[in-house]
């Protein structure tokens, strides 16, 4: 099996609502529901010909707006994660290294997920028996205090 030495920056973000429940979203590739997450892209700096990685917080923003709906007033906040790098891709069995970034916020209402998006809310307990869930869901759920998450979003 191949493995790969770069390491993939990778956003995943903790959407909570009034009731703690944790936003879900279908990922049609890989055939599972999992946190809304997204590589950071890389985008056009003022020096012609150049480009850079996006900020890590327009990544968590990117992510939540396909999946809410609609346009942010508050921006995700980082939360504090030491995630294991080394993950196995369900969908093609390549190791790969990953530094997840991990962001939380709490729903701004009803998500209207743009096409292609899937908005599901789970509980904690819930997460433990569904299926299919994103391994990587329980991966970072494991290793995020889920306190912390509620308190940095003020539940």
């Amino acid at each position: 099996m191949a493995t790969s030495l770069e390491t993939l920056d990778v956003v995943a973000l903790l959407i909570l609502d009034a009731e703690g429940r944790i936003l879900l979203d279908y990922n049609e590739n890989w055939h599972t529901f999992t946190l809304p997450m997204s590589k950071r892209h890389t985008v056009l700096t003022s020096t012609p010909g150049d480009v850079s990685l996006e900020e890590l917080d327009a990544t968590a923003l990117r992510a939540a707006v396909e999946v809410i709906g609609r346009p942010l007033m508050t921006m995700p906040k980082k939360i504090s994660a030491d995630v294991p790098p080394w993950n196995q891709s369900g969908r093609d069995g390549t190791w790969r290294r990953y530094q997840y970034h991990v962001f939380a916020m709490r729903s701004p209402g009803v998500p209207a997920p743009l096409p292609g998006h899937t908005a599901v809310w789970l509980t904690l307990a819930e997460l433990e028996v569904a299926e299919p869930v994103s391994r990587t869901v329980r991966t970072i759920l494991g290793a995020v205090p889920f306190a912390d998450v509620k308190k940095a979003v003020g539940l």
